[in-house]
């Protein structure tokens, strides 16, 4: 993100945990807009989101101060698709991240 201003938002995959920790797979959201304009990266993002795992990527400071986070239903799905307007995603291949299948649907 240092080497490339227009990268807003770096997020990784994630595995998928029972309601008991155990491990029953691997997601990962498409979300990578990079070499994209700003209306194919709202595109992508929009049909390649689904758990949205990259709400919970590494975002740069300045670029939240530029939108606003709404309280409803799927306010995150907006969140990130308004990001996408103003930058670039980029995902990791490595799985760092834990989100929870079943119960209230947790990450961690």
């Amino acid at each position: 993100m240092k080497k490339n201003p227009q990268i807003f938002l770096c997020a990784t995959k994630a595995n998928l945990v029972d309601l008991t920790g155990n491990k029953i797979g691997e997601h990962a959201d498409d979300a990578d807009t990079q070499g994209m304009t700003k209306i194919d990266r709202l595109k992508h993002v929009i049909n390649g989101i689904s758990r949205n795992t990259t709400f919970y990527g590494l975002f740069k400071k300045d670029i939240l101060t530029r939108v606003q986070v709404q309280k409803f239903y799927g306010s995150d799905h907006v969140f990130i698709a308004e990001l996408s307007i103003l930058g670039k995603f980029v995902i990791l291949p490595e799985l760092l991240f834990f989100s929870q299948v079943g119960g209230t649907g947790s990450s961690v």
